[in-house]
This record gives C-alpha cells, sequence and structure tokens, in this order.
C-alpha cells in the first residue's frame, strides 16, 4: 500500500536522475510504483519541467507514448 510519505520519498528520489537526463523512459508500471494513480501525462509533464528533451513512457501492449516540451504527449511511433 502506497502512502503520502512512501510516495514523496520515491518521487524526491527520482527528481535528480530525471533532471540530469536527455532522454527519460519509464513503464507505466514504473510510473504506478512511483506515483500511484496519478495521471501518466501529469508526469510526464512534470518530468519534461525538470529538463530531459524527451519524456516516453512504455505502455506494454499498448505501445508507448512520448513527448517533448512544447508539445502534447503522442504515440511514440509518430515521433520516429
Amino acid at each position: 500500500m502506497l502512502t503520502a510519505g512512501t510516495v514523496s520519498v520515491r518521487v524526491s528520489a527520482i527528481a535528480e536522475p530525471v533532471a540530469l537526463s536527455d532522454l527519460v523512459k519509464a513503464s507505466e508500471e514504473d510510473i504506478e510504483w512511483l506515483y500511484g494513480e496519478k495521471p501518466l501525462q501529469a508526469i510526464m509533464r512534470t518530468w519534461l519541467a525538470l529538463g530531459p528533451a524527451m519524456v516516453v513512457i512504455t505502455r506494454g501492449p499498448w505501445g508507448a507514448w512520448a513527448t517533448r516540451p512544447r508539445q502534447s504527449s503522442a504515440p511514440a511511433d509518430e515521433f520516429f
């Protein structure tokens, strides 16, 4: 069970590596473990604000979502 304290510790631990990265990739399961039920697009916007050039979230059989600064998220295959 996630508690507010657990989530805040995990979120704090991930902020620095995200800020130092050009490309951040995480799975939907990783995001759920880190943030609980927070919407994926909100996490992607939060991470982009820290500095990466692109954030990619893989979603198993549903493909992947990618986003860049000043762009809404879209299926990753639209970027490549």
